[in-house]
């Protein structure tokens, strides 16, 4: 799975839907242990509509890449988080929106 374009549409559906603020921060966590951090912050002024700016703070990934289901969760600058799952190709599911039992 490509874990960044999972991350970044996440990041784009809380923002967009959810009403998230930059800075956000993210944790990617596969199946199979991999993981990676990320912060997303504004676009510098005169960047193309729609940027987010993108920083890999750290992360373990094998060479396998990361394994379904991936679970993203996000912070944002209000202090807010929840985690969305990615059981494979389609739209993420957001787990605060699920009915518990």
């Amino acid at each position: 799975m490509d874990v960044e374009d999972l991350v970044l549409r996440v990041v784009r559906d809380a923002v967009a839907h959810r009403r998230y603020r930059m800075p956000m921060r993210t944790a990617a966590v596969g199946a199979n242990g991999a993981v990676l951090f990320s912060e997303f912050a504004p676009p510098p002024i005169g960047s193309a509509k729609g940027s987010i700016a993108q920083t890999h703070v750290t992360g373990k990934i094998p060479d396998e890449g990361f394994e379904a289901p991936v679970h993203v969760m996000i912070t944002d600058a209000t202090g807010r988080a929840t985690v969305a799952m990615f059981r494979g190709s389609g739209d993420p599911m957001w787990l605060d929106q699920q009915p518990l039992g």
